[in-house]
């Protein structure tokens, strides 16, 4: 087990290393839910909602022998979460206080007289549960420790190696080389995000006018579709992780439509914002907001912006798909 830093890492700042040991939680346990904090937590952190009621955890970026300070956020946070949730009636069954320094034996027994009342089991997981979680999600501790640029440059040599060239052997055919390179690089893109897988495909269709709308069944919830010439598209699925990834991190996208005033384009432009009618390859610059793809910048594209068939029932982000053609 590697030995992490707590106390340095922390010195980044709470919020970061709180979020951290959220995302960690929540990638062990995929149906849980992180409590955003701009809504006031309520003293919780993590939900999970299990048969016998709700499993708590309250994440402390304390990573060292805590102040009387700290320790009256502590005594803060438990309140505030029997006033939000065990005194309105919530079934609870087990509430976690989690922090990357182990207690001493005098702070868990304040801890065990603070929670004395609770009529369900409450515990204080310290620097090896922390430490546990951190290794089960190797990826998630390298974007932190190192930021995007250290991971960037993982992936940069990774994806090298998979462009190497294919060497011919008599046990290997040129397919099988391919799919073993490209099974490493899917394998690299799915540790990009916490949250979502990104599934990367081509489809052709005869009509070249309109892209393949997903199936019924399709579990993603943010696809970007590009034109490749000859009904050929590029389909990029964002697929959760567990059924609270949208809530947990939310996608958008920012749109600046680049349109002359005056122009055939701003009138197509107009049209749909008054009266929903859909339009065809005007010059926009994007910016993607959450996600796998947060942060990214097209300067320069065409959109068009086409309905769904009615028989089209998955839930995307809105009723329109956008599909971005290189300008």
């Amino acid at each position: 087990m590697p030995g992490y830093e707590w106390a340095l890492l922390a010195d980044r700042g709470g919020e970061a290393l709180e979020g951290l040991l959220a995302t960690l939680l929540v990638r062990r346990y995929p149906s849980a839910r992180q409590v955003n904090p701009s809504q006031g937590d309520g003293g919780i952190d993590i939900l999970l909602d299990t048969p016998d009621g709700l499993e708590v955890w309250q994440v402390k970026r304390f990573a060292g022998p805590l102040t009387n300070g700290q320790w009256r956020q502590v005594a803060s946070s438990w309140a505030r979460f029997n006033e939000s949730t065990v005194s309105p009636g919530a079934r609870v069954t087990r509430y976690h206080l989690v922090t990357p320094w182990t207690p001493t034996r005098e702070r868990y027994t304040e801890f065990e007289a603070l929670t004395a009342g609770a009529t369900f089991p409450a515990q204080w997981d310290g620097e090896a549960f922390i430490n546990g979680l951190a290794d089960e999600f190797p990826p998630t501790m390298e974007r932190f420790i190192h930021g995007p640029g250290a991971f960037e440059r993982f992936v940069t040599s990774r994806a090298m190696l998979a462009n190497s060239p294919v060497e011919r052997a008599d046990e290997l055919s040129m397919m099988q080389a391919i799919d073993v390179r490209q099974t490493a690089l899917d394998e690299l893109r799915d540790s990009v995000s916490d949250t979502y897988y990104v599934d990367i495909g081509t489809r052709t269709v005869v009509d070249t006018d309109q892209p393949p709308f997903p199936h019924n069944d399709d579990p993603a919830v943010y696809q970007r579709m590009t034109s490749l010439g000859n009904g050929r598209w590029r389909i990029e699925s964002i697929v959760p992780r567990s059924p609270n990834s949208a809530e947990n991190d939310p996608i958008s996208l920012e749109v600046q439509y680049l349109v002359e005033p005056g122009s055939a384009e701003e009138e197509a432009l107009t049209a749909w914002r008054e009266w929903g009618r859909p339009f065809e390859d005007l010059p926009a610059r994007t910016v993607t907001h959450g996600g796998p793809y947060d942060g990214e910048v097209i300067e320069s594209s065409r959109m068009s912006v086409v309905y769904r068939p009615r028989s089209f029932r998955h839930c995307n982000l809105s009723s329109t798909l956008w599909i971005p053609r290189p300008g």
